[in-house]
This record gives C-alpha cells, sequence and structure tokens, in this order.
C-alpha cells in the first residue's frame, strides 16, 4: 500500500511497524495497603471542619448599621469621563489629538451634572482636557457647601504644591 504525496512515496507498514517493543508493566501489588484508622482520621477532619464554620460564623460580626452617604456616584459621568481621558491619552500616543477636539467633546458634558459635586468634578475633567487649572473664579463659583469648600482648598493646595500659582 504506497500513497503519493508530494511526489514522495510512502509504505504504511514500514510506519507503523515499530523494531521496539514498550517496555514490560510492572507487578501490581498483591495485597491492597489496608490503612488503619481510617474512619477515624475522617471523623477527626469532619469535627475539625465543622469547628471552623462554627468559629468563623460566631464570629461574624452583625449588621452594621451605617450612615447613608451624602454623595452617590454618577455612574453615567464616571463613564462618560473615563472615555474622555482615555480618548484623549491614546489620540496623543498616535500624534492625532487635536485642541479643538476638547471643545467638541466637552460640548454637552454639562447635562452629566446632577449635583454640586459632580459641577466640580466636570469642572476637574474640562481642566483635566484643556490642560490648565481651572481658575480661582470658576472654583469658588462651585464651592457652595462646607464639603466643597474643603475640595476646592484641597485642590488649591495641591495647584500650589505643583508651582501653578
Amino acid at each position: 500500500m504506497r500513497a503519493k504525496l508530494g511526489g514522495v512515496l510512502f509504505d504504511r507498514h514500514i510506519v507503523m511497524e515499530s523494531p521496539a517493543e514498550p517496555p514490560p508493566l510492572p507487578e501490581s501489588l498483591p495485597i491492597s495497603p489496608i490503612y488503619r484508622f481510617a474512619r477515624l482520621g475522617m471523623v477527626l477532619a469532619l469535627i475539625a471542619i465543622t469547628a471552623c464554620v462554627v468559629l468563623v460564623v460566631l464570629t461574624q460580626p452583625g449588621k452594621k448599621e451605617t450612615a447613608a452617604a451624602t454623595v452617590k456616584p454618577n455612574r453615567i459621568m464616571e463613564l462618560t469621563a473615563r472615555y474622555l481621558v482615555g480618548m484623549k491619552s491614546l489620540m496623543q500616543g498616535t500624534g492625532q489629538w487635536d485642541a479643538a477636539l476638547t471643545d467638541t467633546l466637552l460640548k454637552d458634558i454639562k447635562s452629566l451634572a446632577r449635583t454640586d459635586e459632580d459641577a466640580l468634578r466636570l469642572l476637574i475633567l474640562k481642566g483635566w482636557m484643556r490642560d490648565a487649572w481651572p481658575s480661582e473664579d470658576e472654583f469658588s463659583a462651585i464651592a457652595k457647601n462646607d464639603g466643597l469648600l474643603v475640595d476646592v482648598a484641597a485642590l488649591g493646595q495641591l495647584k500650589t504644591s505643583q508651582g501653578m500659582l
């Protein structure tokens, strides 16, 4: 039985027959080993597992009542901001970024701000996209409550630490 493949002749009988015989199988054990106290070990293991489970369940604290968070995340705004920053980074990496794109991308983003905190986040995003810090007037216009005043003060310190007065 010869087959012609790619101009070379092959003989299946020669390929199938091997001169080396496989090594003999090892002799099996005459008697399977008997393990002493196998049931005792199983019982001890079950006791140890049960004790661990009970310990973990009993040491877990009950429901902790926490105060409701006053600031809730705005997922749509967060995803949009991540998209814009990523797109800017990608386009800068390929040399295709144009500053005129910034205004186009930020045109309708004001509609995503639901709270004053969101407005501060958008102001920071605009500064990031324009590669410039927002002005003090913009910061003071947004800081309407005590929490935002603290955030604006922290941003001012960050701006000062970077040498931008």
